[in-house]
């Protein structure tokens, strides 16, 4: 999984989403039958929401009324003219508990502010806006493409809360209940407790409950209990959010980047440098020990792709890069595709030479129609700033970045065609 400093809003969230990442040689066979899959964790798993409803509360009346009680919700949601919250969830699984929260200001037309320490994020005035404080030079600057939540998602983004979809009329409302977790959630349950309404919606991969204030319709709490994909049986993770979404008439948004410039990608935010600088210099070794620098591609567009082997993102974007590669041999483009072989040393032990070994091996199983460079010990991926893999580079005849491209997307070769098109075409 790829963490960057501009996803902060759901890192957290994110440490309860996934089980670890396996290397690819020698990992164990997932489908193997485990004697006893969670051992001391036994016991310690928080147990589902729809445990503690009985049957009467699942019965087609109680969905019924579940349905309504969530319709009035989206309605309160809806009907504010602004709405302000302190939102905050703790993610809790038995290693340890996790814990994030968010100051939300939602205003009319899609306007919206949400901000805590790693960043903020303000949508006003048909642009959306983001802000890590401890980035001082840029901020990421995006049109607003039909509203907030699908410009979002068009950015690879989601954050762990129900706010934005649910003020966004254009998305169905229960879209905004899946929480970057459930798939498909439907009401499956109903009671009234002291707490207000509570409503329980349930899919494959867990539930959630949903406690709305009786008067107001306005949600004061969630609990969210799901299986990480890939969990053995029986493992779940709990979080629990706490929010106390207020309704008003009257309020105000203002956003201010300082003497920050504005870049237009994640990838660029994320980033020591920018499209537009002259990419850093390298002199790299392939697989072979063949030494091979930037300087020599010259006057040729250059397609950089960061990698490892047992980044699973990393190995599933892979082939999209070698699409690429074939594309502009086909065409004899004056294109050069290389993949960046990086933080492949999972430790200080690790020898160079099995390292190297086992990065080669992996390359010529593959049979990928580009070539790879070592960036040993993770020199050259530095000067970039990258926080994740994987990246992908695109240098321009020029030697200046054109751009920058961060985390896997599935139409990352199509970008990447009309990105390389266009730049040959300023030739």
């Amino acid at each position: 999984m790829m963490l960057t400093t501009a996803r902060a809003a759901a890192t957290v969230l994110a440490l309860g989403l996934g089980m670890p990442c396996l290397a690819q040689d020698g990992a164990p066979d997932p489908n193997a039958p485990m004697a006893d899959p969670l051992g001391a964790l036994a016991g310690q798993m928080p147990a589902t929401n729809a445990s503690g409803f009985n049957d009467g509360e699942k019965d087609a009346a109680s969905v019924a009324k579940g349905q309504a009680a969530f319709d009035a919700m989206v309605k309160a949601f809806r009907d504010a003219a602004w709405m302000t919250d302190t939102f905050s969830y703790t993610v809790k699984t038995p290693m340890g508990e996790q814990k994030d929260s968010f100051d939300v200001v939602i205003g009319p037309e899609g306007s919206m502010q949400i901000k805590n320490e790693q960043m903020e994020l303000c949508a006003t005035d048909g642009k959306l806006n983001m802000v890590i404080p401890s980035n001082e030079k840029k901020y990421l600057s995006q049109p607003i493409d039909g509203s907030v939540a699908k410009t979002l998602s068009g950015m690879g983004m989601e954050l762990p809360m129900p706010h934005i979809k649910l003020r966004d009329a254009s998305m169905p409302p229960m879209s905004a209940m899946k929480l970057m977790v459930l798939q498909e959630p439907k009401v499956a349950g109903f009671r009234s407790g002291a707490a207000g309404n509570e409503i329980l919606l349930t899919d494959a991969r867990g539930d959630v409950l949903v406690v709305t204030d009786a008067k107001t319709n306005l949600p004061n709490s969630m609990k969210l209990v799901f299986s990480p994909e890939g969990a053995p049986p029986g493992f779940t993770v709990g979080i629990d959010f706490a929010m106390a979404p207020k309704a008003v008439e009257k309020g105000s948004i203002a956003f201010n980047a300082g003497v920050r410039k504005a870049v237009s990608s994640m990838g660029e935010l994320e980033t020591l440098v920018a499209t537009g600088d002259a990419a850093p210099e390298f002199s790299l070794k392939d697989f072979d020990g063949k030494s091979v620098e930037l300087a020599s591609f010259k006057g040729r567009v250059v397609v950089l792709d960061f990698w490892a082997t047992w980044c699973g993102p990393c190995r599933k974007g892979l082939p999209l890069i070698d699409k690429v590669a074939k594309w502009a041999a086909e065409k004899k483009l004056p294109v050069t595709v290389l993949g960046i072989n990086t933080w492949e040393e999972q430790g200080p032990e690790d020898a160079e030479e099995a390292v190297l070994a086992k990065s080669k091996d992996y390359w010529t199983k593959q049979a990928f129609t580009f070539p790879a460079l070592r960036d040993s010990g993770g020199a050259y991926i530095k000067q970039y700033g990258f926080t994740g893999i994987p990246a992908t580079v695109v240098i321009g005849p020029d030697g200046t970045i054109a751009q920058i491209h961060s985390g896997f997307a599935a139409t990352l070769d199509a970008d990447l065609q009309k990105e390389i098109e266009a730049l040959l075409a300023k030739k």
